[in-house]
């Protein structure tokens, strides 16, 4: 696999990106549009929409997923050309970190998620994002140290304490990332397009017992560019007390699968339906 990164570093970044949209749709799609359960994750939220509708959110999909892998060889580039990565909503940040509060960001599998390290910390911002590490090591810790370079200097592999290492970076004020839209198998049950589904409940918990900023990031392909892209801070969402904890996570968690809602139906063939979300496809 890193001899395929470097052999797609030697190119340029928009070539690179370009043909590797190429390899999405000609030989990764097919493959998808065949798996029964990606394509029923598809109608889960989308029930009327037709075949040929399915085939094209898979397709762009496959497109966007291998371009994420290519212009991940191209992160240095991508953090020196200030021009291609967009932040907007910065002024939501002054109320999250109002008293000094921990600030965790919550985004998904959109676009290509991996520049959003380098957003943050082009406007001073660095912390912990959690990660899931590939099978094989050396990818791994190349993966690691080139994310590192450019984003968020400190990483965290899930299923190695999540919860535990952003819960001591944040109850001192600090700064933590986490993509919160995919399939757990320990999380809590939350709604997400009218289903119970098993979520991550690391957010929730967080700003429960700490009282931290929850701030979801959205992420976009500027339309008509390559490898360009634009990013949204929103406003934190803040956690509501009742007395009981475990209705109150749930609540909060639905808030967060909202968020994701709302940016899967914007932009359909830019989110990673590869891993089917709902447990009873």
């Amino acid at each position: 696999m890193l001899a395929v990164l470097g052999a797609f570093r030697a190119l340029p970044l928009e070539m690179a990106s370009n043909l590797g949209g190429w390899i999405g749709r000609k030989l990764v799609a097919p493959r998808y549009v065949a798996k029964p359960a990606v394509v029923n994750s598809v109608r889960v939220p989308f029930p009327a929409a037709t075949d040929a509708e399915v085939v094209a959110i898979l397709t762009e999909m496959s497109d966007n997923i291998v371009r994420v892998g290519v212009e991940t060889a191209h992160l240095k580039v991508l953090a020196r050309d200030h021009g291609r990565i967009v932040l907007e909503g910065v002024e939501h940040l002054a109320a999250a970190r109002a008293g000094g509060r921990g600030l965790l960001f919550i985004g998904g599998h959109f676009c290509n998620w991996e520049v959003a390290g380098i957003a943050l910390r082009r406007v001073g911002i660095d912390g912990a994002f959690a990660v899931m590490p590939p099978s094989n090591p050396y990818v791994f810790d190349w993966l690691a140290r080139w994310r590192m370079s450019v984003g968020f200097s400190e990483q965290v592999n899930a299923g190695e304490g999540v919860y535990r290492a952003f819960r001591r970076r944040l109850r001192g004020g600090g700064v933590a990332g986490l993509l919160a839209d995919q399939r757990l198998e320990n999380g809590i049950k939350a709604p997400f397009f009218g289903r119970e589904v098993t979520t991550n409940v690391v957010p929730a918990r967080l700003a429960r017992t700490l009282g931290i900023a929850v701030v979801p990031l959205a992420i976009e392909r500027v339309a008509g560019r390559v490898a360009a892209f634009r990013l949204e801070v929103h406003p934190p969402l803040e956690f509501e007390h009742s007395g009981d904890n475990d209705a109150d996570e749930r609540a909060f968690t639905a808030r967060i699968n909202a968020f994701f809602e709302n940016e899967i139906r914007r932009q359909p063939g830019q989110w990673l339906w590869a891993d089917p979300r709902w447990d009873d496809l």
